[in-house]
């Protein structure tokens, strides 16, 4: 234990040591502005969405119990739950993405029946149930699924998630 304190405090002095030198001689960066050449092309005009969910460490979110204009989705959560309903909505020809990383939380996604599903589920602890088939106790498993037309479809969702601790749930409406 002497010997593990002793290092940090070796650390920790080198650490000290090394922000003195840098305040005795800070390195110098010159800046050169230069003037934009006319000549070159416009930027690209980029359009800008809004999105039906945003990244939040604490808080559950779902989508809207009315009608909604669809976006795929792309979220990062910490500890709450997901609720996704795509009969409020109407999606676009081809493939839709939803893509759910969360630690701690519940994720259930609501499919229209003429929508054909394409399913990645990543979990450490939990369970899940997809369309009536069952998954109890998952430790540290993968679940990898699709509806028997997903490649012929015209509508199809592809959905990719990833939890640490909690349930998927992914049912028709």
């Amino acid at each position: 234990m002497f010997v593990f304190k002793f290092f940090l405090l070796v650390i920790l002095a080198y650490a000290l040591y090394g922000f003195y030198l840098s305040k005795q001689n800070p390195e110098k960066v010159q800046l050169m502005l230069t003037e934009p050449n006319q000549n070159t092309e416009e930027k690209e005009q980029l359009i800008k969405t809004s999105y039906l969910f945003s990244n939040k460490l604490i808080g559950s979110q779902q989508t809207q119990k009315s009608v909604y204009e669809w976006n795929n989705v792309n979220i990062q959560r910490g500890i709450g739950d997901v609720v996704i309903d795509l009969s409020n909505t109407i999606l676009p020809k081809g493939e839709t993405i939803i893509s759910i990383r969360s630690m701690v939380g519940n994720l259930k996604i609501k499919i229209p029946y003429d929508v054909e599903v394409n399913l990645h589920h990543s979990v450490v602890i939990g369970r899940a149930v997809i369309f009536q088939n069952h998954e109890k106790r998952m430790y540290n498993q993968i679940i990898s699924c699709q509806t028997e037309g997903f490649n012929k479809a015209v509508q199809k969702v592809t959905i990719i998630t990833s939890v640490f601790i909690g349930n998927i749930e992914v049912n028709r409406v």
